[in-house]
Formats: structure tokens, C-alpha cells, sequence
């Protein structure tokens, strides 16, 4: 599963939302970031795993099947 930023509808994960990241400072903890994610991911959708690319200005990778 890749990368994501909502609680994807998921009830177990709604806690994980209520945690408050600081994108500026988790940028400054590495000097490239490279995201990989699916294009066929039948949980994360595309969107969430490039929003947290596009917030630590890094990669994203898209691997096909």
C-alpha cells in the first residue's frame, strides 16, 4: 500500500488523522524523498500519494500492474 493522507474511509485508520504533521519540518529531516505507488493500488488512490509527494516537494515514482 502506498503513501496516503486521508483515513481512506477505513474506521480503524481515523485515528491516524488526528495526528498533525508538520510537512515543512519532515522535509528538512531528508534530502529527497522518492514516493512509489501502483497505478493499479486498489486501496490508496492515486491522488493521496501524490498530495504527500507535492507537500515534501519529492518523486513520485508510478510502477505499472
Amino acid at each position: 500500500m502506498s503513501g496516503f493522507h486521508t483515513d481512506l474511509g477505513w474506521k480503524k485508520l481515523k485515528n491516524l488523522q488526528n495526528v498533525a504533521v508538520d510537512y515543512d519540518v519532515v522535509g528538512k529531516k531528508s534530502e529527497d524523498f522518492i514516493f512509489l505507488h501502483s497505478d493499479n493500488d486498489p486501496y490508496v488512490p492515486m491522488e493521496d500519494a501524490s498530495w504527500l509527494a507535492q507537500q515534501l516537494h519529492g518523486k513520485m515514482n508510478v510502477i505499472k500492474g
